[in-house]
């Protein structure tokens, strides 16, 4: 219980123990606020949410399904890519009262309250202030791991080699895959396929899409070629 069980059982247990304490542990784990991450882009938002994940609760779905969750969200991430999805968009902070609101754009002509450049650095910072040092990371990363993490999401489905990113970053192999260690604590090319698994398992939750393609869409499996084993 020490090193982060929830709970345990000793043998022998009644039928039905198990679960019924599994459906406790789920319970009260839905009941912890944290962060919300929105985006209709199953990649957008990854890299924020690998970077909040062993510091709290984040957690990332598209805007119909924020419409209709009741996660607990102490701050609230809305990707805008565009003016077009402002409108939908708009309608989630009154769902999410008592929330911090950040909205985030790739595109700097894209107007909203509170408006941020959709950067790793740039968002850590802010949602830090919000939830207080101990609930994000404290290094943070070097540009050019920014610059790298930005080419992983813009390559999930066609997957880079850590050398190219390394040369488009203007960095050596090692030297990048060492700023992800004291960044994120695993080296480059671990960080790019926990990203790509991230990926594809939001679009396993929110398509019909059969595994198949979903690992074909996130560069795990090319066409012809059984599954990438990870």
């Amino acid at each position: 219980m020490k090193l982060g069980a929830a709970d345990y059982l000793t043998k022998p247990w009644e039928n039905g123990e198990a679960a019924a304490r599994i459906r406790r542990v789920l319970r009260d784990a839905d009941a912890v606020p944290g962060v919300l991450l929105v985006s209709d882009d199953p990649a957008a938002l990854v890299p924020l949410q690998l970077a909040l994940e062993h510091h709290g609760r984040a957690t990332a779905m598209s805007v119909a399904d924020a419409s209709a969750s009741d996660f607990p969200a102490q701050v609230l991430v809305l990707h805008a890519p565009d003016h077009a999805s402002m409108t939908e968009l708009s309608r989630l902070p009154e769902r999410f009262r008592g929330a911090a609101v950040l909205w985030v754009s790739d595109d700097s002509a894209v107007g909203g309250p509170s408006l941020l450049p959709k950067r790793l650095d740039v968002m850590l910072d802010y949602i830090s202030k919000l939830l207080g040092t101990h609930a994000v990371p404290r290094r943070s990363p070097s540009r050019a791991v920014i610059g790298a993490i930005d080419l992983m999401v813009s390559h999930c489905r066609d997957p880079l080699t850590i050398e190219a990113i390394a040369t488009r970053v203007g960095a050596s192999e090692d030297h990048l895959s060492r700023m992800f260690r004291e960044a994120f604590g695993l080296p480059a090319a671990s960080y790019y396929t926990r990203l790509r698994i991230a990926v594809a398992c939001r679009l396993l939750r929110d398509t019909d899409d059969k595994m198949d393609d979903v690992a074909r869409r996130v560069g795990l499996q090319r066409r012809g070629q059984p599954f990438t084993r990870l």
